[in-house]
């Protein structure tokens, strides 16, 4: 089974083609909306979680999230960390993986 889920830049880094009102991702109500949505997540079990960047970015990624893991890195206003790295770790992944779709011959 194969789940997408696509958001805007939680840190708006302007590269999203359609452009919204940025909000606070790190704010108390995202926080906890975000929270539920991860544990919402979870209970696909997935088994691979692919996150939007690239490979050279990997170690650092996978640094960061094994520190989020053990409880020592606090999350950026990023998607990949905000959403992917807690489904991740709510399901137990010992690594995410990176996808960039701009190597990707559609």
């Amino acid at each position: 089974m194969l789940m997408l889920l696509g958001t805007f830049h939680f840190a708006n880094p302007g590269k999203d083609l359609i452009k919204n009102n940025v909000i606070d991702v790190l704010s108390e109500s995202s926080q906890l909306y975000l929270q539920a949505l991860a544990q919402r997540l979870a209970r696909f079990q997935p088994t691979a979680i692919a996150l939007e960047y690239g490979q050279e970015r990997d170690p650092e990624i996978n640094e960061r999230y094994l520190q989020y893991s053990a409880g020592k890195h606090p999350l950026a206003a990023s998607e990949i960390e905000q959403i992917g790295f807690r489904v991740a770790a709510l399901v137990k992944l010992k690594r995410v993986h990176g996808f960039d779709e701009t190597n990707v011959p559609w």
